[in-house]
């Protein structure tokens, strides 16, 4: 049991996989369950009002970052596929394992981009919303038409709320696919710049040998000085602020 568990957190840190939504039957109410006093349809009718547009707001809130990352994630893989073409068709880095390596690090990261487009796509996709339109009773003389509205407004915003929960599930899986690209992406520039380091090793000794020249051993202690001094600045200023925050703490107290 321990060993699943461990090979499905690393598939887990490689490749996430959204966990399926548990089927849970959405309650409808009725008339009959609106037992509260008429005097407070109003107050409900006003409060149910609220809500859906909050759900609005969430649902226009996540469409409109899931069109950004596609455009963005778009233009990231274009770059990616023109940078893995030059590396395997003109190998630039002397090390030809090394090149292996950046064509396959750029790989995973055009993989883990159009993994997260997929998602955000899915984000914008169609779904069935229900709302309250006009209804026929509004035409006819029957009663309780506020609580007619209110039961309608109640359960059109539990199916709403399901479908806005699958659009903010698919953005939060293409957000964990952007970090993995984004590590990925992390991880070849440590390898450029190992590489520009070993490439330019007598460059950079260079540079190292005009600085020891330039920085004597006079320098050298001024520089320790100086810092110690920030150092003692910024720990008499943490020690200020957290002795102020004590006494506003025992002033409240008091």
């Amino acid at each position: 049991m321990g060993v699943v568990k461990t090979l499905k957190s690393i598939r887990e840190f490689f490749w996430p996989l959204l966990d399926p939504l548990d089927e849970v039957s959405i309650r409808q109410i009725t008339i009959e369950d609106c037992k509260f006093n008429d005097d407070e349809i109003d107050m409900k009718l006003k409060y149910l009002e609220d809500n859906k547009r909050s759900e609005e707001d969430r649902k226009k809130e996540v469409e409109s970052k899931a069109t950004i990352f596609i455009g963005t994630f778009a233009v990231a893989t274009t770059v990616l596929i023109n940078m893995a073409k030059e590396f395997i068709f003109s190998p630039i880095l002397q090390t030809e394992s090394l090149n292996y390596a950046v064509v396959l690090l750029i790989a995973l990261t055009i993989i883990y981009l159009c993994r997260a487009i997929q998602y955000a796509i899915r984000t914008l996709k169609r779904r069935n919303y229900n709302t309250l339109g006009f209804p026929d009773f509004m035409l006819t003389e029957a009663m309780d038409k506020k609580k007619q509205i209110l039961v309608i407004q109640y359960n059109a915003i539990k199916k709403n709320q399901k479908e806005i929960n699958i659009k903010v599930d698919y953005m939060t899986m293409a957000q964990e696919y952007f970090q993995r690209a984004v590590t990925t992406v992390l991880l070849l520039t440590i390898m450029f710049l190992g590489a520009f380091i070993m490439q330019n090793k007598f460059f950079l000794d260079n540079i190292l040998n005009m600085i020891q020249e330039i920085v004597t051993t006079q320098t050298a202690v001024v520089l320790v000085i100086g810092i110690a001094l920030i150092f003692l600045v910024i720990i008499i200023f943490l020690f200020c602020k957290i002795h102020s925050l004590e006494k506003r703490i025992n002033g409240d107290n008091n």
